[in-house]
């Protein structure tokens, strides 16, 4: 998922105005029922609340305006009842009869799915595991059950057919979204598509340390987008776990024309280092996401001995404090007081550490820091 511009100005309780690049437009209705009015038309969006599954309707103005002429509309509170959603997970006795196998599969298991019966949902979807929507949702349940091989080898058959994903959902005006988290700050959404899919599929890799796969299907995404933030930053996490941090090594240094040996510090992999540096490259500050990227980069020109580079990376993501989480400004606070303690600036650091223990007496090791 590519970042765009995209701003929601709640008006008041329940409507929302929306502004984007291509325009502006207005939401009205609750969660999980909502209906938004822009100059394409009226979406209608209805979800079942915690399951991210939800069915969606389109009209342009023109059908509108052909359906209004001849007929009257339905109430707003007839179109946005959420109870659509629950009836298309419902085929009845005549339906089923006319209905073919892989769909009632599919069917029965998002029904299981948004009940929360995963066990059941995942025999459900194997049963019409020929479908790539089916085996996309078994290897998410496998996923969610933390069955990572079967999981890896579920996804990796659904990556095959990729271009045959959404079509039941489509068949049936389902859309489904999952949240799936990347780092503790940092959550990906995932549809049925192939871009899901192998973020769904490094994320089980990485579960089971098979970090060179994992790194494979990010590969992939880059390339198919090279502006994917939340792709650069699976990639990056996955780098930072593989990556030597420093080797202590003996070197004679000259001082005054005196010449002894001091121990040195050098990063062991200044190429992989270097690597982080260029996937962290030409990043504005517009979310925690970049936020997050502009992290990584400094600790990375940290290590290649590059200071003033990384003290002014972490200074300019901190500027921008509106919508950023605690935790991501702490930790940059934080890698920007382990720089200056590098360049010397003692008092600096120790201001920048003082004021991350008032906030959070027990964040990484400031305690032990500020008393040595």
């Amino acid at each position: 998922m590519s970042f765009r511009f995209f701003r929601r100005i709640r008006l008041a309780p329940g409507i929302s105005l929306n502004l984007s690049k291509s325009g502006g437009s207005i939401s009205l209705g609750p969660r999980g029922a909502r209906m938004t009015v822009g100059h394409r038309g009226v979406r209608t969006t209805l979800g079942l609340p915690g399951s991210g599954l939800y069915y969606t309707d389109h009209e342009s103005w023109a059908q509108l305006s052909r359906r209004n002429s001849s007929a009257v509309a339905p109430s707003r509170e007839t179109v946005c009842d959420p109870s659509v959603v629950q009836q298309t997970l419902h085929l009845g006795f005549f339906r089923r009869l006319v209905t073919p196998a892989r769909e009632i599969a599919f069917i029965n298991g998002l029904r299981h799915f948004v009940e929360g019966n995963f066990l059941e949902a995942l025999h459900a979807f194997e049963r019409g595991r020929n479908a790539a929507d089916n085996a996309f949702m078994a290897g998410f349940c496998q996923l969610k059950s933390s069955r990572f091989q079967d999981a890896v080898q579920t996804l990796t058959r659904v990556e095959e057919q990729h271009h045959l994903l959404g079509q039941l959902f489509e068949k049936y005006r389902l859309n489904l979204r999952f949240d799936l988290s990347i780092t503790e700050e940092v959550t990906a959404h995932i549809t049925p598509s192939r871009r899901g899919v192998l973020l769904a599929l490094a994320e089980a890799h990485q579960e089971l340390q098979q970090y060179d796969a994992a790194q494979a299907c990010l590969q992939t995404l880059l390339k198919l987008n090279p502006d994917d933030v939340v792709v650069r930053v699976s990639l990056v996490e996955i780098m930072l776990e593989t990556i030597p941090e420093e080797s202590t090594v003996w070197e004679m240094v000259e001082s005054d024309g005196i010449a002894a040996r001091k121990c040195v510090r050098r990063p062991t992999d200044p190429a992989a280092w270097q690597e982080v540096v260029d996937l962290c490259e030409n990043v504005e500050n517009e979310s925690s996401v970049h936020s997050v990227l502009m992290l990584y980069k400094a600790r990375a020109l940290q290590r290649l001995g590059q200071l003033a580079e990384a003290r002014d990376t972490l200074t300019a993501a901190l500027r921008r404090r509106k919508d950023r989480s605690e935790i991501v400004l702490r930790s940059l606070r934080y890698e920007r007081a382990l720089v200056y303690e590098l360049m010397g600036e003692k008092a600096r650091a120790r201001e920048e550490f003082s004021r991350i223990l008032a906030e959070d007496p027990g964040f990484e090791d400031v305690a032990e820091r500020l008393q040595g």
